[in-house]
């Protein structure tokens, strides 16, 4: 999504079967409709779009990542768009091996966006060639700054860029995990404690506190790191499909996440921010009257999540025990009705769930 103009909505897309059917599609009415351009310049046999960014101070430049399964040179790598998508042109990064050549990441500083990095590479045969790419002339020059793909172990997937401190950089990978560079990608170190040993599939970072971050991972759901990569722990109730493909932090409230997994799109949150929603359902759906004795032991639920200890989390499962009584109580009443408090019931109970109450 342009983040100057909201009803402009970008889509890249792919096709197994069609020589030339990958593409972008653009909306500019909110997805209502869409429109592609077959003569854009990305005909040929580009196969899937892998990777979309923004210049965030010049939305209609765009960078896009490509993947294809024809075997010739100049095929798939980077292409850049300056007119909103009406047209693209390839940069200096594609495939000059001649093999099955992609993209698989994509980040732009934000604060200087004529850098740029991407995880790209090639096979030719059995053989993967790749790494890290940067280009400091807005794709029009890239360089390799560090090969993590040496191996077939470390084949290189996501990017994801620090928002405050661009120099800092993560990259997963199929099985090494998470490596992080604090140099602008000149150098890189694993930080990996607490990965299982699956691809990582997705990375995101918090953009008020960018030492949280998200990976998704390939059967292995969501893990959460609170302290720049060096450990992780599964981040996965609720998520029933462990398939991610995507994950996206809510710039507006960073404690919520979305996951984009193979059965779907999930929402995950934290316990404390679980309350405050419940909290704000309480006022959309009940008269004022009925409100306060409810969102009592819900404010308290909320003030004892803000740290992590653990008698703080025994402490809030009674204060949620004592709301779903209060519900009980004004559904027996007639003060709520039945629909309400089953749903008040429902919201409670995945809080409880989260905190592993009794």
């Amino acid at each position: 999504m342009d983040p100057h103009t909201p009803a402009n909505v970008y889509a890249g897309t792919g096709d197994d079967f069609s020589a030339a059917a990958g593409g972008i599609f653009k909306s500019t009415d909110y997805l209502d409709s869409w429109s592609w351009n077959p003569s854009s310049g990305l005909t040929g046999f580009v196969k899937y779009v892998t990777a979309l960014v923004f210049d965030p101070q010049t939305p209609t430049t765009l960078y896009a990542g490509m993947w294809t399964t024809y075997y010739g040179p100049h095929v798939g790598g980077v292409y850049k768009s300056t007119d909103g998508g009406t047209s693209w042109n390839a940069t200096g990064l594609n495939n000059l091996r001649g093999g099955i050549g992609f993209t698989s990441g994509l980040a732009i500083d934000p604060q200087t966006p004529t850098t740029l990095y991407a995880t790209s590479g090639s096979y030719v045969g059995s053989l993967f060639i790749g790494g890290v790419f940067k280009s400091t002339d807005g794709g029009e020059s890239w360089r390799a700054v560090t090969d993590l793909a040496a191996s077939q172990h470390a084949l290189i997937g996501p990017l994801a860029i620090d928002p405050q401190t661009p120099a800092t950089l993560y990259v997963g990978t199929r099985a090494d995990g998470v490596f992080r560079s604090t140099d602008g990608g000149e150098s890189w170190s694993a930080v990996s404690a607490g990965l299982p040993n699956l691809p990582v599939t997705a990375l995101a970072i918090d953009p008020q506190t960018p030492t949280i971050l998200y990976a998704g991972t390939e059967r292995g759901g969501v893990f959460k790191s609170t302290d720049g990569g060096e450990s992780w722990i599964a981040f996965n109730t609720g998520l029933t499909n462990l398939l991610v493909n995507s994950v996206v932090v809510d710039p507006q409230r960073p404690t919520t996440l979305y996951a984009g997994t193979q059965g779907g799109v999930f929402v995950l949150f934290t316990p404390a921010d679980a309350s405050e929603r419940l909290i704000e359902a309480i006022r959309r759906s009940l008269p004022p009257e009925e409100q306060t004795s409810l969102i009592g032991p819900l404010r308290q639920v909320a003030t004892l999540l803000t740290d992590a200890n653990p008698a703080n989390d025994r402490a809030a499962c009674g204060r949620l025990e004592a709301f779903i009584d209060q519900v009980n109580a004004k559904e027996q009443s007639g003060e709520v009705t039945a629909a309400q408090a089953t749903q008040l019931r429902q919201d409670a109970g995945d809080i409880t769930a989260a905190l592993g109450c009794p």
